[in-house]
């Protein structure tokens, strides 16, 4: 995102802060206080100008932010103004920016604070946000929320005595990009406050345990929360507030349902299974199989069990403590037609005639003629000589 024009020439032409980046061994030898640092063990990542970048700063209650994101880190500045005169002017409230940490050329404004005017960023009358403070957080969904000391709202006059709105702050979310060069990174104001029921001057945030899916986050306010109304930042009555909220986290899903290779098939037979998860930590198979199994699996071999139903199910945990999910298939076993058993499926062997049923004892017709002979037979031996 680019600055208006207004803002393309620095204050005097001035840089008002650096971010540099210490190597492992620079920082051994100032915790073994070793004597001065070692300048080749310093890395220059950026030089700051006011109106470009804003004003990196920790006086007194105005503190920012840095939060590192994989090989990136973010943080806040304060005070873009172009000119000294104006350095306080809400219509420039800071900004959010981003660097690579191998990449000093990869510097750019995230998003560029406006606290007054008529229509802010966000498209609304009360603009985005002004004066990011205190302590970013790396939430466990991926994304950075952070809040602001005050905003465009026009519920208090402003304490500097300039024409403009002046509330009592934001909490934002940074949704962080998908592209290699966070490109895409997004701002969003997420909540404005109200400094009678909920305080003001926000302070910045702190994570949080995850629990049931949610990550809950942590933030103070200094000033209002008296639960009385406010007109005037002069008069906002109340010494601030502790305030929570809840950012819902990715829970387990199948992004490819269980499914088997085949419908059918007999008892016996090697069929195969295949699936696949996102956020899950961990699978465990029941029913017709049992066990651990990976998050996903491709033409996972199993052996049919039985005849009729064989149910496969597998259950498996989210990575962020949400619920359970569960995916099922199931396969009809058939009987084993055995080699020479009949096209009814009989697994009985032995002879068959056209392809019945045989095997059994002898026919009547086939026992009359033995029968007879093994009479003749005995009738001869009776008169035969000795």
């Amino acid at each position: 995102m680019n600055p208006p024009s207004t803002l393309t020439t620095d204050y005097q032409g001035r840089s008002v802060g650096t971010l540099v980046k210490l190597s492992k061994a620079a920082i051994e030898e100032g915790v073994a206080g070793k004597g001065a640092l070692d300048s080749s063990k310093v890395e220059l990542l950026h030089t700051f100008m006011r109106a470009r970048d804003g004003e990196p700063t920790a006086k007194g209650a105005r503190v920012v932010g840095m939060v590192e994101v994989g090989e990136w880190l973010y943080g806040t500045t304060q005070f873009n103004a172009p000119t000294a005169g104006n350095a306080m002017d809400n219509r420039y409230g800071g900004t959010i920016w981003r660097v690579k940490k191998s990449d000093p050329k990869s510097f750019a404004v995230v998003h560029y604070f406006r606290g007054a005017g008529t229509v802010g960023l966000d498209g609304t009358a009360q603009a985005d946000g002004s004066a990011p403070s205190g302590p970013l957080v790396l939430a466990a969904d991926g994304n950075i929320y952070g809040t602001t000391a005050t905003d465009g709202s026009t519920m208090n006059t402003p304490k500097t005595g300039l024409g403009t709105p002046y509330g009592a702050g934001t909490l934002y979310r940074i949704k962080v990009g998908a592209t290699a060069d966070h490109a895409d990174d997004s701002y969003e104001v997420l909540h404005r406050f109200d400094m009678g029921s909920e305080g003001g001057s926000l302070t910045g945030l702190s994570a949080g345990a995850v629990a049931g899916g949610v990550q809950k986050l942590y933030g103070a306010a200094n000033v209002g929360g008296d639960g009385q109304p406010v007109t005037t930042t002069a008069t906002a009555p109340g010494n601030g507030t502790i305030f929570s909220f809840d950012v819902p986290l990715p829970t387990a899903s199948f992004s490819e349902a269980l499914t088997a290779s085949v419908d059918t098939a007999a008892v016996g037979s090697s069929i195969h299974l295949s699936w696949s998860t996102t956020q899950a930590s961990s699978c465990t198979a029941s029913g017709a199989w049992s066990g651990a199994q990976q998050t996903s699996g491709s033409k996972v071999p199993v052996v049919l069990a039985v005849e009729g139903e064989n149910s496969f199910s597998l259950t498996c945990s989210s990575q962020n403590d949400g619920q359970p999910v569960t995916s099922k298939v199931t396969v009809q076993g058939t009987a084993v037609t055995q080699p020479g058993t009949g096209s009814g499926g009989s697994t009985e062997t032995g002879n068959s005639s056209n392809g019945g049923g045989g095997g059994g004892p002898l026919s009547a017709w086939l026992l009359a003629p033995l029968a007879a002979l093994a009479w003749a037979r005995r009738r001869s031996l009776k008169s035969s000589p000795n």
